[in-house]
């Protein structure tokens, strides 16, 4: 199996989202959207089943970036206002300038080698002054936290072949190749956080 293929569980992901997180993943996600008031041209990138689609404004041009066939099928069943082009690509094969890059529970998919790789990539498909927002886990501080990430890290490595083996630090290695924090917004959630970072 290549690394990181949803392509096992994208009909059943939802639902263990919901089953684990409730409700909490989507608000996540959705803190991110007054963000995209002046972008026009916007990326995706593993946007999975595309829960986020239906609350995308109108006036955006969506390219909807994902490896799986089987999460871009679900993701296609979405009704949505913006204009969305759908591509079943590798990130890293992806060429073309945006205002806006969306990485919805995305990066916390690669091991620290790839995740600096796939960072740099995002960051000559951004325009000059354009931004990336990010949704996704934060390391945990406390032991009940910690042990949920280590078991759903398992579940992904044994169903997915997901590269990542633990969760590190997105928000510092986003900082470290080329983007400026401008704001981070956490969750109610300790183990959740959404960021906009501006191309340096």
């Amino acid at each position: 199996m290549k690394s990181n293929d949803f392509n096992r569980i994208a009909p059943m992901y939802d639902a263990m989202a919901w089953l684990v997180f409730g409700g909490r993943l989507l608000r996540a996600e959705r803190q991110m959207l007054p963000y995209l008031s002046a972008s026009k041209k916007v990326l995706m990138v593993g946007g999975g089943t595309g829960k986020l689609l239906p609350f995308l404004p109108a006036h955006i041009e969506l390219t909807y970036v994902e490896a799986s066939s089987k999460m871009i099928g679900q993701a296609k069943k979405r009704s949505s206002k913006a204009r969305i082009a759908f591509v079943q690509q590798d990130v890293l094969q992806h060429q073309g300038a945006y205002d806006t890059v969306v990485a919805p529970f995305f990066l916390d998919c690669f091991h620290q080698q790839s995740l600096v790789l796939v960072i740099q990539h995002l960051h000559t498909l951004i325009l000059p002054g354009g931004q990336l927002l990010v949704t996704d886990f934060q390391p945990a501080q406390r032991l009940p936290e910690k042990w949920l990430l280590a078991m759903m890290h398992t579940f992904f490595r044994l169903t997915t072949n997901l590269q990542s083996k633990s969760l590190i630090d997105i928000d510092g290695w986003v900082q470290k190749h080329g983007f400026e924090p401008f704001e981070k917004i956490e969750s109610r959630s300790p183990l959740l956080f959404t960021a906009r970072y501006i191309k340096k």
